[in-house]
């Protein structure tokens, strides 16, 4: 069995591939993986679907992510690929919780300033 780190460095590698090259069912184990232990793996495969994303909702998992992970690297993560498989899109929803994100004075600036960031690309707007 894999260790974590492994797990991670191949999430990593198939990130940077085209989807063309992915194997059958990679997808469905990165979107499992965003439930694991590790935070190395769950950052990898946040990383992995804010470019692979297939369906607009699979981003409803993203989302989740955003609000809700312990880790703030993953949070902040989590709304970059949010932003960017979702540009342009102008989702009011979405934008919406993002502005919640943004304008929660507990969270972490990093993760607020995604947010912020996440809202301008969903909207077209330059950074």
């Amino acid at each position: 069995m894999a260790t974590p780190a492994e797990v991670a460095s191949r999430i990593a590698e198939w990130r940077r591939r085209d989807e063309r090259e992915h194997p059958q069912g990679l997808y469905e184990l990165v979107m499992a993986w965003l439930d694991d232990a590790d935070d190395d793996v769950r950052y990898e495969a946040v990383l992995f679907l804010g470019r692979h994303l297939k369906q607009l909702s699979d981003g409803q998992r993203l989302l989740e992510v955003a609000t809700a992970d312990p880790s703030e690297r993953i949070r902040k993560a989590a709304c970059d690929g949010l932003g960017g498989a979702f540009r342009n899109t102008h989702d009011r929803r979405l934008a919406t919780v993002l502005a919640d994100i943004s304008r929660n004075t507990d969270e972490d600036g990093d993760v607020r300033a995604a947010a912020m960031g996440a809202i301008r690309r969903i909207n077209g707007q330059r950074l």
